[in-house]
């Protein structure tokens, strides 16, 4: 479905209760504002975002979900970095929308810059939304292609963000808590645990046959063996689908 001013992300969502399809027109109108991929993520008291009910995307995935694995918000996710972004708590603080560009220099946020720069992301948007209490119950981020033409614009950009975002959230709040996947029948071994914490930190297959003294031929054995408990494509699809599950918590990795 096309949306447009006319028909927004209420209209587009309507009856429609899985967050990812409500992610896939959240995105589909983003784009269309210009910005190559988001991350929406609803908060608790902490403001602390969780990947389990984590919604985003880019339009750097192909139409059979190829790409996902290469696109910044699933490396922000995936690799933990909302540990080590300061705008996630400049952001839950603040009543309006903020920029990557807006904001002044920062140690850690210029690291990450850089580290979205390498994936295509040269400016972002973020935004807090808020409940009656004025608690802060998601944050979101909109990010802009390194290559585009022209600057982000607050009166336009911010304003159009933001209205998404809102609807989103409205149509997700009643559906969110079934987003935190179970995968019936999949237990870990102790083994196949140890193995997926050490891909989780970004190890090889053999430095990980190193740090727990078996052969790189297990270590591929238990990755098989847990991708196919999880009807996974590979390991790094595996492993999303573990810390979705919440049988793998996500690192937080140095820069």
């Amino acid at each position: 479905m096309k949306i447009s001013r006319a028909n927004g992300i209420a209209e587009a969502t309507a009856g429609i209760s899985s967050p990812d399809e409500i992610g896939l027109i959240l995105g589909q109108y983003l784009g269309g504002l210009g910005f190559s991929g988001f991350c929406y993520a609803p908060v608790g008291r902490s403001t602390a975002i969780n990947p389990q009910t984590a919604i985003y995307g880019s339009q750097g995935w192909g139409p059979d979900g190829s790409g996902e694995f290469t696109c910044w918000p699933t490396h922000y996710l995936l690799g933990a970095r909302y540990v080590q972004d300061p705008m996630v708590g400049l952001v839950a603080a603040s009543y309006a929308p903020l920029s990557w560009s807006g904001v002044g220099s920062d140690p850690q946020l210029d690291r990450l810059r850089r580290e979205a720069a390498r994936f295509g992301v040269g400016d972002a948007i973020g935004l807090a939304v808020r409940g009656a209490h004025d608690q802060c119950e998601a944050i979101a981020f909109a990010y802009r292609p390194i290559t585009a033409a022209e600057p982000l614009d607050p009166a336009f950009d911010y304003l159009r963000v933001e209205l998404a975002v809102l609807q989103t959230h409205l149509k997700c709040r009643t559906v969110l808590e079934q987003r935190a996947r179970t995968l019936p029948g999949t237990v870990l071994t102790s083994r196949e645990r140890e193995v997926f914490e050490w891909v989780a930190r970004g190890r090889s297959n053999a430095e990980i046959a190193r740090l727990l003294n078996i052969s790189e031929r297990t270590v591929n054995f238990h990755i098989d063996n847990t991708r196919k408990k999880v009807k996974a494509r590979n390991r790094m699809h595996a492993l999303v689908e573990l810390i979705i599950a919440g049988e793998i918590r996500p690192q937080p990795l140095n820069f």
